[in-house]
Formats: C-alpha cells, sequence, structure tokens
C-alpha cells in the first residue's frame, strides 16, 4: 500500500482471507483488484477463477513472493494483467498505472461500441419505417447497397434484385 500510495493513489483496500470472503468483496465495485499468488487456503488462481465466474471488467495485477514463469504464464492465460515480484515493490505503481488505464480504455471501447450498435439500431428502425420509398447508393461503386421495404414495393422486386439492379435502370 505505501508504494501505491507515494504513486499518487486513494487507496481503499481490503483484505481477503478466504473463498467466501473473497465473495462477499466480489460484490462490491473495485477499479482493481491485486492478489498474491499463493495464500493460505486459497490463491490466484481462485480468485482469477472468481473474477472470470462472475464475468466482471475487472483489472487483476498479482504478486508473488515466489516467481516463476510457469505461475507467471498460467496467471496471465488466466485473466491477470500482470504477475510482480513482492521483492520489487517500485513495479507495482507502473503496474497499476497500466492497469487502470488499459481497464478504461477497454471500458470506453464497451461504451462506444454499445453507442455505435444504439445509433445503428436507431438508423435501421428509422430506414426500414419510413412513409417513403429509401435506397441506399454507394456513388463511387454505383451500386445500391439496401432498401426498405417501401421502396421492394414500389420498383416491384426484392432487395436483393434492387440490390443487383443499375440505379440508372430504376429511374
Amino acid at each position: 500500500l505505501r508504494e501505491r500510495r507515494k504513486g499518487g493513489y486513494a487507496v481503499a483496500a481490503e483484505r481477503v482471507k478466504a473463498p467466501s470472503e473473497l465473495e462477499a468483496a466480489l460484490d462490491r465495485p473495485w477499479d482493481l483488484l491485486i492478489s498474491d499468488w499463493i495464500m493460505p487456503g486459497f490463491g490466484g488462481p481462485q480468485v482469477l477463477e472468481a473474477v472470470a465466474a462472475r464475468g466482471l471488467d475487472l483489472a487483476c495485477i498479482i504478486v508473488s513472493g515466489t516467481p516463476g514463469e510457469e505461475p507467471a504464464v498460467e496467471a496471465l492465460r488466466a485473466g491477470a494483467l500482470d504477475f510482480l515480484s513482492k521483492d520489487k515493490p517500485r513495479r507495482i505503481v507502473p503496474a497499476v498505472q497500466r492497469a487502470l488505464r488499459e481497464a478504461e480504455d477497454r471500458r470506453a471501447r464497451i461504451r462506444a461500441e454499445r453507442e455505435l450498435r444504439f445509433s445503428e439500431e436507431r438508423y435501421r428502425t428509422g430506414f426500414e419505417l419510413a412513409p417513403e420509398a429509401l435506397l441506399a447508393y454507394d456513388l463511387d461503386r454505383r451500386v445500391i447497397l439496401d432498401a426498405n421495404a417501401k421502396a421492394t414495393e414500389l420498383f416491384q422486386c426484392s432487395r436483393d434484385d434492387l440490390s443487383s439492379s443499375d440505379l440508372d435502370a430504376l429511374i
């Protein structure tokens, strides 16, 4: 905690000593989870498994007093963003900064994707329910990309037929 406070972070921490305490802790919102790889009764693998089982978007960093390549690979494959050695506490602040930055970037991307889907749904609904015939047209390739139901009525053909038609011929 001392290193994280030195790094300028307001740290609210909770020590978890058993799987049941972990479950209760995961019910609360956290920006970051830092776990020891090996703890009495349970450890990093169980922590990462619990986070994954809940489908949480929670950045996880694992620390270990006895780091090794195999546990590090196992932790990263299980969803940890980093695997740090306890004997190098100065690496914690940069790891926390990176984890928080990546988590925020991921959340921003998810928000943008959600907004894009909503915008596309809104466009599609307006396009389909418009009271007039509408065609989406690619001016460069000179092809019809899409047509609404009113257009298929007007031209008396299917969307596929319209997509393979030349706009000049339709006019």
